[in-house]
Protein backbone atom coordinates (compact mmCIF):
# COMPACT_ATOMS: atom_id res chain seq x y z
CA UNK A 1 0.00 0.00 0.00
CA UNK A 2 2.78 2.31 0.98
CA UNK A 3 4.44 1.90 -2.61
CA UNK A 4 1.70 2.59 -4.47
CA UNK A 5 1.02 5.75 -2.51
CA UNK A 6 4.64 6.76 -3.05
CA UNK A 7 4.08 5.95 -7.17
CA UNK A 8 0.96 8.34 -6.72
CA UNK A 9 2.77 10.72 -5.26
CA UNK A 10 5.57 11.42 -7.90
CA UNK A 11 2.50 10.85 -10.93
CA UNK A 12 0.64 13.56 -9.14
CA UNK A 13 4.15 15.30 -9.05
CA UNK A 14 4.77 15.05 -12.50
CA UNK A 15 1.49 16.52 -13.74
CA UNK A 16 0.79 19.43 -11.12
CA UNK A 17 2.89 22.33 -12.96
CA UNK A 18 2.35 25.58 -11.28
CA UNK A 19 -0.19 27.14 -13.11
CA UNK A 20 -2.39 23.62 -12.52
CA UNK A 21 -5.42 25.94 -11.39
CA UNK A 22 -5.38 27.14 -15.12
CA UNK A 23 -5.42 24.40 -16.84
CA UNK A 24 -8.03 23.12 -14.70
CA UNK A 25 -9.96 25.93 -15.51
CA UNK A 26 -8.89 26.39 -19.52
CA UNK A 27 -10.48 22.64 -19.68
CA UNK A 28 -13.41 23.13 -17.77
CA UNK A 29 -14.04 26.23 -19.72
CA UNK A 30 -14.05 24.69 -22.73
CA UNK A 31 -15.96 22.12 -21.33
CA UNK A 32 -18.99 24.88 -21.12
CA UNK A 33 -17.87 26.31 -24.44
CA UNK A 34 -18.78 22.82 -26.16
CA UNK A 35 -21.51 22.33 -24.12
CA UNK A 36 -23.08 25.39 -24.65
CA UNK A 37 -22.32 25.24 -28.57
CA UNK A 38 -24.04 22.52 -28.71
CA UNK A 39 -27.01 24.12 -27.30
CA UNK A 40 -26.91 27.43 -29.22
CA UNK A 41 -24.66 27.02 -32.03
CA UNK A 42 -23.04 30.08 -31.74
CA UNK A 43 -19.52 29.54 -32.06
CA UNK A 44 -20.59 27.37 -35.03
CA UNK A 45 -21.86 30.27 -36.70
CA UNK A 46 -18.61 32.33 -36.00
CA UNK A 47 -16.31 30.02 -37.34
CA UNK A 48 -18.35 29.23 -40.52
CA UNK A 49 -19.11 33.23 -40.90
CA UNK A 50 -15.44 34.34 -40.30
CA UNK A 51 -14.06 31.72 -42.52
CA UNK A 52 -16.83 32.08 -45.61
CA UNK A 53 -15.99 35.75 -45.74
CA UNK A 54 -12.18 34.79 -46.60
CA UNK A 55 -12.38 31.76 -48.52
CA UNK A 56 -16.06 31.73 -49.47
CA UNK A 57 -18.45 29.24 -48.83
CA UNK A 58 -18.03 25.95 -47.84
CA UNK A 59 -20.43 22.64 -47.61
CA UNK A 60 -17.20 20.68 -45.83
CA UNK A 61 -16.70 23.09 -42.40
CA UNK A 62 -20.51 23.13 -42.36
CA UNK A 63 -20.70 19.35 -42.77
CA UNK A 64 -18.08 19.07 -39.94
CA UNK A 65 -19.19 21.61 -37.41
CA UNK A 66 -22.77 20.18 -37.42
CA UNK A 67 -21.44 16.84 -36.96
CA UNK A 68 -19.15 18.19 -34.34
CA UNK A 69 -22.06 19.37 -32.20
CA UNK A 70 -22.12 16.82 -29.15
CA UNK A 71 -22.44 18.14 -25.41
CA UNK A 72 -21.45 14.74 -24.25
CA UNK A 73 -17.73 15.86 -24.90
CA UNK A 74 -18.20 19.19 -23.20
CA UNK A 75 -19.61 17.15 -20.00
CA UNK A 76 -16.81 15.09 -20.37
CA UNK A 77 -14.11 17.85 -20.48
CA UNK A 78 -15.99 20.08 -17.27
CA UNK A 79 -15.93 16.20 -15.42
CA UNK A 80 -12.19 15.95 -16.42
CA UNK A 81 -11.30 19.21 -15.59
CA UNK A 82 -12.76 19.02 -12.34
CA UNK A 83 -11.09 15.41 -11.58
CA UNK A 84 -7.79 16.70 -12.43
CA UNK A 85 -8.44 20.02 -9.91
CA UNK A 86 -9.27 17.75 -7.05
CA UNK A 87 -6.52 15.50 -7.57
CA UNK A 88 -4.03 18.41 -7.85
CA UNK A 89 -5.47 20.12 -4.64
CA UNK A 90 -7.11 17.90 -2.15
CA UNK A 91 -5.95 14.55 -3.43
CA UNK A 92 -2.41 15.49 -3.07
CA UNK A 93 -2.45 16.91 0.12
CA UNK A 94 -4.37 13.77 1.28
CA UNK A 95 -1.30 11.94 -0.04
CA UNK A 96 1.70 13.92 1.22
CA UNK A 97 0.00 13.61 4.64
CA UNK A 98 -0.61 9.66 4.20
CA UNK A 99 3.19 9.93 3.25
CA UNK A 100 3.85 12.15 6.01
CA UNK A 101 2.23 9.65 8.37
CA UNK A 102 4.64 6.44 7.25
CA UNK A 103 7.76 6.31 9.30
CA UNK A 104 10.55 6.50 7.66
CA UNK A 105 12.84 4.48 10.46
CA UNK A 106 11.39 1.74 12.21
CA UNK A 107 10.50 1.92 16.04
CA UNK A 108 12.00 -0.96 18.12
CA UNK A 109 10.35 -1.58 21.01
CA UNK A 110 12.24 -3.81 23.83
CA UNK A 111 10.81 -5.27 26.96
CA UNK A 112 12.24 -7.46 29.55
CA UNK A 113 10.53 -10.91 30.88
CA UNK A 114 10.93 -12.86 33.78
CA UNK A 115 11.43 -16.80 33.81
CA UNK A 116 7.80 -17.25 33.75
CA UNK A 117 8.01 -14.59 30.22
CA UNK A 118 5.90 -11.80 32.00
CA UNK A 119 6.92 -8.36 31.05
CA UNK A 120 8.18 -6.00 33.72
CA UNK A 121 6.55 -2.61 33.68
CA UNK A 122 7.79 1.10 34.66
CA UNK A 123 11.21 0.17 33.34
CA UNK A 124 11.76 -1.27 37.27
CA UNK A 125 12.57 -5.57 37.86
CA UNK A 126 11.87 -6.72 41.15
CA UNK A 127 13.74 -9.99 42.05
CA UNK A 128 11.27 -12.79 43.14
CA UNK A 129 12.07 -15.07 46.27
CA UNK A 130 14.49 -13.67 48.74
CA UNK A 131 18.30 -13.61 49.77
CA UNK A 132 19.18 -16.85 51.08
CA UNK A 133 21.99 -17.11 54.32
CA UNK A 134 22.70 -20.61 54.84
CA UNK A 135 24.95 -22.16 57.45
CA UNK A 136 28.96 -22.53 56.88
CA UNK A 137 29.51 -25.08 54.98
CA UNK A 138 31.89 -26.98 58.49
CA UNK A 139 28.09 -26.66 60.09
CA UNK A 140 26.64 -28.92 57.38
CA UNK A 141 26.74 -32.73 57.98
CA UNK A 142 27.04 -35.42 55.64
CA UNK A 143 24.34 -36.85 53.97
CA UNK A 144 24.57 -40.65 55.78
CA UNK A 145 22.76 -43.34 57.70
CA UNK A 146 24.79 -44.55 60.58
CA UNK A 147 24.21 -47.61 61.61
CA UNK A 148 24.60 -48.78 65.03
CA UNK A 149 24.07 -52.17 66.22
CA UNK A 150 24.49 -52.76 69.39
CA UNK A 151 28.18 -55.96 70.16
CA UNK A 152 27.94 -56.23 66.14
CA UNK A 153 30.86 -53.43 65.05
CA UNK A 154 31.59 -55.90 62.02
CA UNK A 155 28.34 -55.60 60.30
CA UNK A 156 28.33 -52.11 61.72
CA UNK A 157 31.33 -50.98 59.31
CA UNK A 158 29.87 -52.99 56.79
CA UNK A 159 26.28 -51.57 56.75
CA UNK A 160 28.20 -48.14 56.90
CA UNK A 161 29.72 -48.38 54.09
CA UNK A 162 27.62 -50.30 51.68
CA UNK A 163 24.82 -48.88 52.41
CA UNK A 164 25.26 -45.56 51.64
CA UNK A 165 27.14 -45.86 48.74
CA UNK A 166 24.60 -44.85 46.71
CA UNK A 167 24.18 -41.53 48.50
CA UNK A 168 25.29 -38.16 48.03
CA UNK A 169 27.28 -37.17 51.25
CA UNK A 170 27.28 -33.69 49.83
CA UNK A 171 23.55 -33.55 49.26
CA UNK A 172 22.96 -31.22 52.03
CA UNK A 173 25.43 -28.70 51.33
CA UNK A 174 24.44 -28.92 47.88
CA UNK A 175 20.87 -27.85 48.74
CA UNK A 176 22.73 -25.07 50.68
CA UNK A 177 24.53 -24.06 47.73
CA UNK A 178 21.26 -24.26 45.83
CA UNK A 179 19.47 -21.63 47.63
CA UNK A 180 22.37 -19.75 48.54
CA UNK A 181 22.73 -18.66 44.68
CA UNK A 182 19.06 -19.48 43.27
CA UNK A 183 17.50 -17.65 46.33
CA UNK A 184 16.37 -13.78 45.20
CA UNK A 185 17.93 -14.70 41.77
CA UNK A 186 15.92 -14.39 38.23
CA UNK A 187 16.32 -15.54 35.19
CA UNK A 188 15.99 -12.77 32.58
CA UNK A 189 14.76 -12.71 28.88
CA UNK A 190 14.34 -9.58 25.68
CA UNK A 191 11.92 -9.47 23.63
CA UNK A 192 11.97 -6.57 20.94
CA UNK A 193 9.40 -5.83 18.66
CA UNK A 194 9.33 -4.02 15.19
CA UNK A 195 6.41 -1.05 15.63
CA UNK A 196 6.34 0.28 11.94
CA UNK A 197 5.92 -0.93 8.79
CA UNK A 198 9.65 -0.49 7.51
CA UNK A 199 11.82 -3.42 7.92
CA UNK A 200 15.07 -3.05 10.77
CA UNK A 201 18.19 -3.65 9.42
CA UNK A 202 21.27 -4.39 11.07
CA UNK A 203 19.14 -4.71 14.94
CA UNK A 204 21.80 -5.70 17.69
CA UNK A 205 21.03 -4.74 22.25
CA UNK A 206 23.69 -4.59 24.23
CA UNK A 207 23.29 -5.20 27.86
CA UNK A 208 25.43 -3.63 31.04
CA UNK A 209 24.80 -3.33 34.23
CA UNK A 210 27.75 -2.88 37.39
CA UNK A 211 29.93 -5.47 38.32
CA UNK A 212 30.52 -5.47 41.97
CA UNK A 213 30.15 -7.20 45.37
CA UNK A 214 26.41 -8.78 45.69
CA UNK A 215 25.75 -8.69 42.25
CA UNK A 216 25.97 -11.93 40.06
CA UNK A 217 25.24 -12.34 36.46
CA UNK A 218 25.74 -14.48 33.57
CA UNK A 219 24.08 -16.20 30.20
CA UNK A 220 22.52 -19.62 30.66
CA UNK A 221 20.08 -21.98 28.22
CA UNK A 222 18.67 -24.02 31.63
CA UNK A 223 15.30 -22.31 32.13
CA UNK A 224 14.84 -24.92 35.21
CA UNK A 225 17.47 -24.85 37.99
CA UNK A 226 18.01 -28.71 38.53
CA UNK A 227 17.37 -29.69 42.36
CA UNK A 228 20.35 -31.43 44.40
CA UNK A 229 19.85 -35.22 44.11
CA UNK A 230 20.17 -37.62 47.14
CA UNK A 231 22.06 -40.17 44.67
CA UNK A 232 25.66 -40.41 44.55
CA UNK A 233 26.85 -39.34 40.75
CA UNK A 234 27.96 -42.59 38.58
CA UNK A 235 31.53 -42.74 40.03
CA UNK A 236 32.07 -43.63 36.19
CA UNK A 237 30.50 -40.47 34.97
CA UNK A 238 33.17 -38.69 33.24
CA UNK A 239 34.30 -41.33 31.62
CA UNK A 240 31.27 -42.18 30.12
CA UNK A 241 31.09 -38.89 29.07
CA UNK A 242 34.01 -39.10 27.29
CA UNK A 243 32.25 -41.37 24.29
CA UNK A 244 29.53 -38.65 23.88
CA UNK A 245 30.63 -36.12 21.37
CA UNK A 246 30.79 -32.53 22.59
CA UNK A 247 28.03 -30.22 21.13
CA UNK A 248 28.70 -26.54 21.20
CA UNK A 249 26.06 -25.06 22.91
CA UNK A 250 24.52 -21.91 21.02
CA UNK A 251 24.01 -18.57 22.90
CA UNK A 252 22.03 -16.10 20.63
CA UNK A 253 23.30 -13.75 24.23
CA UNK A 254 26.35 -13.78 24.16
CA UNK A 255 28.73 -12.42 27.24
CA UNK A 256 31.62 -9.85 26.92
CA UNK A 257 32.52 -8.88 30.82
CA UNK A 258 35.37 -6.56 31.58
CA UNK A 259 36.50 -5.82 35.17
CA UNK A 260 33.48 -2.92 35.72
CA UNK A 261 30.89 -4.27 33.78
CA UNK A 262 28.76 -7.16 32.91
CA UNK A 263 28.18 -6.92 29.05
CA UNK A 264 26.02 -9.17 27.00
CA UNK A 265 25.09 -8.72 23.47
CA UNK A 266 22.55 -9.93 21.46
CA UNK A 267 22.79 -10.08 17.75
CA UNK A 268 20.02 -10.47 15.87
CA UNK A 269 20.08 -8.90 12.64
CA UNK A 270 16.96 -7.85 10.28
CA UNK A 271 13.30 -7.36 12.14
CA UNK A 272 10.78 -7.46 9.98
CA UNK A 273 8.14 -5.27 10.21
CA UNK A 274 5.35 -5.91 12.69
CA UNK A 275 6.99 -8.81 14.18
CA UNK A 276 8.46 -9.55 17.53
CA UNK A 277 12.25 -11.52 18.15
CA UNK A 278 12.45 -13.34 21.93
CA UNK A 279 15.75 -14.54 23.05
CA UNK A 280 16.09 -18.53 23.61
CA UNK A 281 19.22 -17.66 26.01
CA UNK A 282 18.24 -16.44 29.69
CA UNK A 283 20.29 -14.00 31.48
CA UNK A 284 20.80 -15.29 35.30
CA UNK A 285 20.49 -12.15 37.52
CA UNK A 286 21.33 -12.10 41.12
CA UNK A 287 21.75 -9.13 43.17
CA UNK A 288 22.16 -8.58 46.78
CA UNK A 289 21.97 -4.53 46.04
CA UNK A 290 19.68 -2.19 43.88
CA UNK A 291 21.11 -0.90 40.76
CA UNK A 292 20.66 0.17 36.75
CA UNK A 293 20.61 -1.96 33.74
CA UNK A 294 21.06 -0.21 30.79
CA UNK A 295 19.79 -1.33 27.57
CA UNK A 296 20.96 -0.20 24.02
CA UNK A 297 19.44 -0.83 21.06
CA UNK A 298 21.49 -0.42 17.66
CA UNK A 299 19.95 -0.35 13.86
CA UNK A 300 20.79 0.50 10.91
CA UNK A 301 18.67 3.04 10.64
CA UNK A 302 19.55 4.67 13.38
CA UNK A 303 21.70 7.68 13.82
CA UNK A 304 22.43 7.16 17.54
CA UNK A 305 21.38 3.85 19.86
CA UNK A 306 18.29 4.08 21.20
CA UNK A 307 18.96 3.83 25.63
CA UNK A 308 16.64 2.46 27.85
CA UNK A 309 17.38 2.25 31.58
CA UNK A 310 15.75 -0.71 34.33
CA UNK A 311 15.84 -0.07 38.03
CA UNK A 312 17.01 -4.28 39.62
CA UNK A 313 15.49 -4.13 42.87
CA UNK A 314 16.64 -6.88 45.45
CA UNK A 315 13.84 -8.12 47.94
CA UNK A 316 14.11 -6.89 50.78
CA UNK A 317 13.18 -9.61 53.23
CA UNK A 318 16.13 -11.91 53.12
CA UNK A 319 15.91 -15.36 54.78
CA UNK A 320 18.65 -17.43 57.37
CA UNK A 321 18.02 -20.74 56.72
CA UNK A 322 18.76 -23.59 59.95
CA UNK A 323 21.09 -27.10 59.37
CA UNK A 324 17.51 -28.80 59.96
CA UNK A 325 16.07 -27.28 56.89
CA UNK A 326 18.29 -28.19 55.02
CA UNK A 327 18.11 -31.61 56.33
CA UNK A 328 14.17 -32.26 55.95
CA UNK A 329 12.53 -34.64 53.90
CA UNK A 330 11.74 -33.12 50.45
CA UNK A 331 8.25 -31.79 50.65
CA UNK A 332 9.10 -29.34 53.24
CA UNK A 333 12.43 -28.18 51.26
CA UNK A 334 10.38 -28.01 47.93
CA UNK A 335 8.04 -25.17 49.97
CA UNK A 336 11.49 -23.53 50.86
CA UNK A 337 12.41 -23.83 47.64
CA UNK A 338 9.08 -22.61 46.08
CA UNK A 339 9.04 -19.22 48.50
CA UNK A 340 13.45 -18.61 48.13
CA UNK A 341 13.00 -19.02 44.41
CA UNK A 342 11.01 -16.97 41.61
CA UNK A 343 8.18 -17.48 43.73
CA UNK A 344 7.56 -21.03 43.16
CA UNK A 345 8.54 -21.16 39.62
CA UNK A 346 10.32 -24.63 39.45
CA UNK A 347 7.60 -26.32 41.21
CA UNK A 348 5.23 -24.80 37.88
CA UNK A 349 7.78 -25.70 35.43
CA UNK A 350 7.84 -29.03 37.11
CA UNK A 351 4.21 -29.67 36.82
CA UNK A 352 3.69 -28.26 33.94
CA UNK A 353 5.88 -30.35 32.45
CA UNK A 354 4.24 -33.11 34.13
CA UNK A 355 1.43 -32.34 32.31
CA UNK A 356 2.97 -32.46 28.89
CA UNK A 357 4.81 -35.27 29.32
CA UNK A 358 1.51 -37.22 30.72
CA UNK A 359 -0.47 -35.91 27.63
CA UNK A 360 2.49 -37.19 24.77
CA UNK A 361 1.86 -40.49 26.54
CA UNK A 362 -1.54 -40.78 26.00
CA UNK A 363 -1.15 -38.89 22.45
CA UNK A 364 -2.77 -41.13 19.83
CA UNK A 365 -1.70 -40.03 16.71
CA UNK A 366 -0.78 -41.74 13.08
CA UNK A 367 2.74 -42.09 12.35
CA UNK A 368 4.15 -40.36 9.89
Amino acid sequence: MDIWLERLDRLLTIIRPKAYNVIARIIIGLGVVLVAESQLNIVQAIVIAGYESLFGRSEILRNFMEGSSNHWIGLFLIVIGLIYHYLMTIGKEQVDLRLSEIPKKPILSIELLNADLEQYKDNSVNLRGCIVATPPENEIPEYKVNYNLPNMEGLNNFLNTFGNIERNPNFYKERGEFLKIWGGSELISLRITNLTPVLATGVKVEITLPRKKGVSADNTKDDFPPLPSEKARNQFGSLSALSIPHQTVHYDIKRDHNEQMYRFFWNIGNIQANTSCTSDTYIFLRSEESFDLELKIFCDQFDSPSIETYRVNRNNQPQTISVSQLMTENESFNELVCNCVMDGYIQRVAEKRLEEYEHESQELIPRG
